[in-house]
């Protein structure tokens, strides 16, 4: 089902890149975007799938996950409202790396990714979060793998 209105407001309300969208804005963006929901335990994707979609949580938490090379698996990040994943995959046009799981009845907003690549393009502020979000992101798993929770180090 496209995502037009959920609710009363746009799936995207909930995350904060598209904050400073307007309403036409939200409006493009809403026709690129598929809901689907997953029960608890149900898998969203695999590794190794090819979509090149962008993933919004809606409602629900999701759970990421690799294999290590004994065949564990590995928690990457878990999930909340708001929060997007998928990115990989749409910038890279490569397989996802990793698995995704919901942890509970969940929500999901699916950005068709060659259409929303277009709308990157043509709106800088968007990319621009993104950008800082994905940065975060990359900053927070650097401090998480030198245990090093409170410091981070500017390069001079």
């Amino acid at each position: 089902m496209n995502c037009k209105q959920c609710g009363g407001q746009y799936c995207i309300s909930v995350v904060p890149i598209f904050e400073t969208l307007s309403e036409v804005q939200k409006q493009e963006v809403s026709q690129m975007i598929t809901n689907r929901s997953f029960k608890k335990g149900e898998l969203i994707f695999l590794a190794s799938d090819v979509n090149g979609n962008l993933y919004v949580v809606k409602t629900g938490r999701v759970k990421i996950t690799q294999l290590s090379e004994n065949g564990r698996e590995q928690v990457v990040r878990i999930l909340d409202v708001g929060d997007f994943f998928g990115e990989f995959s749409l910038f890279l046009n490569r397989p996802l790396a990793s698995n995704a799981k919901a942890l509970e009845d969940t929500e999901i907003c699916m950005l068709k990714g060659s259409a929303f690549q277009a709308f990157l393009m043509r709106t800088p502020e968007v990319m621009l979060a993104m950008m800082r979000q994905m940065s975060e992101g990359t900053r927070q798993m650097n401090q998480e793998i030198s245990g090093k929770r409170n410091t981070f180090f500017y390069p001079r």
